[in-house]
């Protein structure tokens, strides 16, 4: 059975994306998709607002009662009772041989998006890099785009 299943979970404002790659006629390596893996439990995601909303909370500013960007985190139990959760979100998905994972931190998805993050891949692929240097180089972009939070960046290729 080649069938590959992606289980994920995750809880904040970390994010992870699957760039699905394929080998055109030509041998070249191309962006088929781009797959979101992750929610982002953000107030500003119109989704958790709600939820936050139909738990009595309040969400203001863009923030949970006005003090917290995050909609679901550890921590902050003060703010359990206007919303605030420690549930995660879960996935299962299939993955392919060729698929990148990317999963990095909002200090990381602040400055680089995820077309930047596709279009990387592919110049990375196309001259010999590997994983590896993927996550070096977007971790390098992050700096030098001078993010303003902490930059993290996980890359895995699925064989």
């Amino acid at each position: 059975n080649d069938n590959k299943i992606l289980y994920c979970s995750n809880l904040g404002d970390s994010k992870a994306i699957l760039v699905r790659t394929m080998e055109n006629e030509k041998g070249n390596i191309e962006t088929k998709e781009i797959v979101s893996i992750t929610d982002e439990h953000k107030c500003s995601n119109e989704k958790e607002a709600e939820r936050i909303k139909s738990l009595g909370g309040i969400v203001f500013n863009g923030r949970l009662f006005g003090q917290l960007a995050l909609s679901r985190c550890l921590g902050d139990f003060n703010l359990k009772p206007y919303g605030l959760t420690i549930n995660p979100s879960f996935v299962k998905m299939e993955v392919y041989e060729g698929d990148y994972i990317i999963a990095a931190s909002d200090g990381v998805w602040d400055v680089v998006s995820e077309d930047n993050v596709k279009d990387l891949i592919i110049e990375e692929i196309s001259n010999g890099g590997n994983a590896d240097t993927i996550g070096k180089k977007i971790n390098k972009i992050s700096l030098e785009k001078e993010s303003n939070d902490n930059i993290s960046c996980i890359v895995i290729k699925i064989w």
